[in-house]
């Protein structure tokens, strides 16, 4: 997962002037699969969590895992607020990859 990650990071290390199709490729090559082994990741984490958690409190365990969710989804809009500026964009992506 990390590699692929990685793929993306390097895209910013690549002069656009000279060749704008490469870094271009490079991010969408790293983050394609990095996105497909976060599918995965996630339904074998949904899996778990049916079978380890007993059913009584799957709706307050349900419930936390969803604040969490949202919380660290709306993290990369406060950040793309903060860092709106195009010369910032790299810090998005480090910080997207850490």
């Amino acid at each position: 997962l990390f590699v692929f990650l990685g793929v993306s990071l390097s895209s910013i290390f690549v002069n656009k002037d000279l060749n704008p199709i490469l870094s271009t490729t490079l991010i969408i090559a790293g983050v394609l699969p990095s996105r497909v082994g976060l599918w995965v990741y996630d339904i074998s984490v949904t899996q778990m969590f049916l079978e380890t958690v007993p059913f009584p409190v799957r709706g307050q365990v349900g419930g936390t895992q969803t604040s969490f969710n949202a919380l660290f989804g709306f993290l990369p809009l406060i950040f793309g607020m903060i860092y709106s500026d195009v010369q910032n964009f790299w810090i998005l992506i480090s910080g997207g990859y850490i």
